[in-house]
């Protein structure tokens, strides 16, 4: 369904079973791919080449500081994948323009629930409706996510995201930490929104699930 097929059809969307929840997903869908907006014959591609350009720059200072590992570089994206998208846009992988913190479990005695320490989560039970609500704390420092990262779990309820809103917190390994590099992070969660069901199914069959 593209967008024009979607506006006419509107109607019938919202009033079937389930439309409400149809409508938000085809419109987080559209939103992703630039299809809610008449394209600008007058901007180019230089803008978001450019994001990209400083999203690597971001990227080069991780790895420098020690916070980020040289990963060997992405397979090319196939020509057809551009015409999918307003002309200037750019596109690129997901790890082109995010860094990933993988959760790691903690046991028991590592953690406790009278303050001592950073917050500790270990999955989307610990998720609120935008933020995470904290019950556990640690002093152990072995996966930490900061503020702004997007949460998201990747065993249980996998593909539900939060966002960090406080200084900083420690991840079980049921959780992965995303953080935007330059792009701005609600456009990303929306693309993880949008792929809830792909990481669904590339789950199945994973002992340690994670994104790679």
């Amino acid at each position: 369904m593209d967008a024009q097929q979607f506006l006419g059809e509107f109607g019938h969307i919202a009033n079937a079973p389930e439309g409400v929840a149809r409508l938000r997903t085809l419109i987080i869908h559209f939103a992703v791919v630039g299809k809610l907006v008449a394209g600008d014959p007058n901007r180019t591609i230089k803008a978001a080449e450019l994001v990209l350009v400083n999203a690597e720059i971001e990227r080069n200072k991780l790895i420098t500081t020690g916070q980020a590992r040289r990963t060997h570089p992405f397979p090319p994206l196939p020509d057809s994948d551009q015409i999918k998208y307003p002309r200037h846009w750019a596109t690129t992988r997901l790890g082109g323009v995010v860094h990933l913190v993988s959760g790691q479990h903690l046991g028991p005695q590592e953690q406790n629930a009278t303050g001592i320490g950073i917050p500790y989560f270990t999955g989307a039970s610990d998720f609120g409706l935008i933020h995470p609500i904290v019950t556990r704390w640690t002093e152990e420092r072995r996966a930490v996510a900061a503020h702004g990262d997007i949460l998201i779990a990747v065993k249980g309820t996998i593909g539900k995201i939060n966002f960090l809103n406080l200084e900083e917190a420690a991840l079980g390994r049921q959780l992965m930490a995303i953080r935007a590099l330059i792009v701005d992070p609600k456009f990303v969660a929306l693309i993880l929104r949008d792929k809830e069901t792909y990481f669904v199914s590339r789950s199945i069959g994973i002992a340690i699930p994670g994104i790679s």
